[in-house]
């Protein structure tokens, strides 16, 4: 998909990258990526959809420690609030972007 071909032609060129996703029991890495899990609920209009604020002090050390040079968020969950809080804790600049998939 989208995101996994992004995440890998940035390790291709030689980024350094942690993803944090809305899914808990996800692989630890993906092409070199750390990728960490956070807990989410179903969204109630569409309960295939999960959601998470991905907010948790375990994510903010994650990220804490990575010391990214740019956050980039692209939800349109709420998750996008957790990586704001996380962005303004650090002080990294943030770029979002906004894609949708409901499945019905």
């Amino acid at each position: 998909n989208r995101f996994q071909n992004f995440i890998k032609h940035l390790r291709e060129m030689g980024d350094e990258v942690i993803v944090v996703t809305n899914h808990e029991g996800v692989p630890q890495e993906f092409h070199g990526a750390k990728v960490i899990g956070s807990w989410s609920f179903p969204c109630p209009l569409y309960g295939k959809v999960p959601l998470s604020l991905a907010l948790s002090p375990r994510i903010i050390s994650e990220v804490a420690k990575f010391k990214p040079d740019i956050i980039h968020a692209s939800s349109p969950g709420i998750m996008v609030f957790g990586a704001l809080a996380i962005a303004k804790l650090l002080s990294v600049p943030l770029v979002m972007s906004y894609h949708t998939h409901v499945p019905v």
